[in-house]
């Protein structure tokens, strides 16, 4: 799946890399530009333990390589407001609780999760060669990683009787977006973090932290 997805990026900036780009910064207000590129995000940072009953790893499900595309409207010449998507190829469920002997394994559930993404990047610093530039936004990650589980249901005798059935759980939420980048031309390279107070992954919420590295390639103006 990455595999595919790396070769089809490659094809696409390849094709249109001579499309109309202005890289003088006093020409691009008033211009929408399209970009896109590669995300990692590193291991998430949080205290203590997930909620028992998630059949999934937070960690594996909030690290790990994704795709970006982005949409940049220059308000000026130094401040943007974008839209962006990042889709990553991801953990959605595991089916450990399956596993009734001593040792055994399960098929792990992944699936196509995107994270939608509105900010504000703001150039603070022209050097000779590239700039300095900050990120302020919202993002909606972990959309698609919804999942439904059933219960069993326990008679005052401690006796099974039934199981609820179809209890549908989201592990999207919505986070702010923290970063800092540079930008030299097409190139821009960012370091940054996803934060919440309200993961859905911690009974009761806890601050959640999801540091990540990105570069981006801006394909051209539209």
């Amino acid at each position: 799946m990455y595999k595919i997805l790396l070769v089809f990026l490659l094809f696409f900036i390849s094709t249109i890399s001579y499309s109309q780009h202005s890289s003088d910064i006093n020409q691009r207000k008033g211009n929408l530009f399209f970009s896109a590129g590669v995300d990692y995000r590193i291991t998430p940072i949080y205290k203590g333990f997930s909620n028992i009953d998630l059949p999934v790893s937070v960690d594996l499900q909030n690290s790990g390589l994704g795709f970006n595309f982005n949409f940049d409207y220059f308000l000026s010449k130094n401040l943007s407001l974008g839209l962006g998507n990042t889709l990553r190829y991801d953990m959605v469920s595991s089916n450990f609780d399956e596993i009734t002997d001593i040792a055994g394994f399960t098929k792990v559930n992944n699936d196509l999760i995107f994270d939608i993404h509105i900010y504000l990047d703001y150039h603070l610093i022209k050097f000779k060669k590239g700039e300095l530039f900050i990120r302020f936004g919202k993002s909606l990650r972990n959309n698609g990683a919804q999942y439904a589980y059933s219960d069993p249901v326990f008679d005052q005798n401690g006796n099974y009787f039934a199981s609820l059935q179809g209890i549908s759980v989201t592990p999207s939420h919505s986070a702010w977006n923290f970063a800092l980048g540079y930008k030299n031309k097409r190139v821009s390279l960012m370091l940054g973090v996803f934060t919440t107070s309200f993961s859905g992954y911690f009974s009761p919420d806890k601050a959640f932290i999801v540091p990540y590295f990105s570069i981006t390639y801006n394909l051209g103006k539209l």
